[in-house]
């Protein structure tokens, strides 16, 4: 189903009261649609939606809107956000196939935030990942698949500050990750039971 913003608007009008909301395949929707919701749905803690191509890529339009809700659940697929701004509140942050992404170090202001995915984000960095890890203590479910800029300083951040991270992607991290970093990561990540890599290109099979 193609949402609209009259579909949008129309639930901003009519659920006041909505508390959560999944939205597929948004093609159609811009900026009016995502602040008519906000402004008319003040309750709602989860909204999920991808294919959001014609809103406004930063937080002062478009899904700035959301800034005004206490929400403790967002997912955002396939649409053209370049920088992230986060509610402190947020236990779950997903930010899929958003290749303009950058600038997410605002995430660290969720220190609640118990899972992240960052699947196809090839601009995050280092710097962006360990600041949250410093500053999430609580994270315990990571995805960075595609996240091609990642290098061990990941890891060894990861390993010093994580130590409930339980479930962990690293696939098609290129050259940036090493045995050394896995080592950091096992060695401070002792929760972790689900661990899935691929296509990094350093790894060997040394013990």
């Amino acid at each position: 189903t193609n949402v609209s913003d009259t579909a949008l608007i129309a639930i901003g009008e009519e659920c006041p009261r909505l508390t959560e909301l999944y939205a597929w395949d948004c093609h159609s929707v811009t900026d009016a649609g995502v602040t008519a919701l906000a402004q008319g749905c003040p309750l709602l803690h989860t909204f999920a939606t991808n294919r959001c191509e014609n809103l406004d890529a930063g937080w002062d339009a478009g899904f700035g809107a959301l800034q005004t809700l206490k929400l403790t659940h967002l997912k955002l697929g396939r649409c053209a956000l370049t920088s992230m701004w986060v509610a402190e509140q947020l236990k779950t942050l997903a930010l899929i196939d958003c290749p303009n992404l950058a600038e997410v170090f605002a995430i660290a202001r969720a220190t609640g935030l118990t899972s992240l995915d960052l699947t196809n984000s090839p601009r995050v960095t280092d710097a962006d990942i360990s600041l949250i890890a410093k500053k999430c203590p609580r994270l315990s479910d990571l995805n960075l698949d595609g996240c091609n800029l990642i290098s061990d300083t990941t890891l060894v951040a990861l390993g010093e500050h994580c130590p409930r991270l339980s479930s962990l992607r690293l696939w098609d991290l290129g050259a940036g990750v090493s045995d050394a970093g896995i080592i950091k990561l096992a060695d401070g990540c002792r929760q972790l039971s689900t661990f899935t890599l691929g296509n990094c290109e350093r790894l060997t099979d040394a013990e």
